[in-house]
């Protein structure tokens, strides 16, 4: 977990433990559509990098979420534009999505450990804001 004080000691563990995180992430993404980058920060930009993808990460961090519950946390997303990203996350192993047969349809997303490990992505933006 993250440090919730902040002095020289915790900024340098946390800073070594992204930076083992992002390429624990970076090593899987082999579905990667581009290609030929070799820097473990910008394919992960590459992933998360997108308008509402770390949105949609954040809202997926306290659990399961269906795409009506996701468009409504979202205020401003289009629902194409949330299933946009979602194929896009979904595509690069950050979240999975389970459907259940019947009617209506009841799709669930949630986050992959790839996805969860994401979390330091937030945090850090969360504890800025709040100052």
């Amino acid at each position: 977990m993250p440090p919730s004080t902040i002095d020289t000691n915790n900024i340098i563990l946390y800073t070594s433990y992204c930076k083992v995180v992002t390429k624990s992430i970076v090593s899987n993404m082999f579905k990667l559509k581009e290609k030929g980058i070799n820097c473990p920060v910008e394919k992960t930009l590459n992933i998360i990098g997108k308008k509402w993808a770390v949105l949609i990460i954040r809202d997926l961090l306290s659990g399961k979420k269906r795409f009506g519950q996701l468009l409504t946390s979202l205020s401003g997303i289009s629902p194409r534009t949330l299933a946009a990203r979602l194929n896009d996350l979904g595509g690069n192993g950050v979240l999975k999505k389970r459907v259940f047969p019947g009617i209506p349809l009841h799709v669930e997303y949630s986050l992959t450990k790839r996805g969860k490990d994401l979390h330091f992505v937030n945090y850090p933006a969360a504890e800025t804001a709040g100052r």
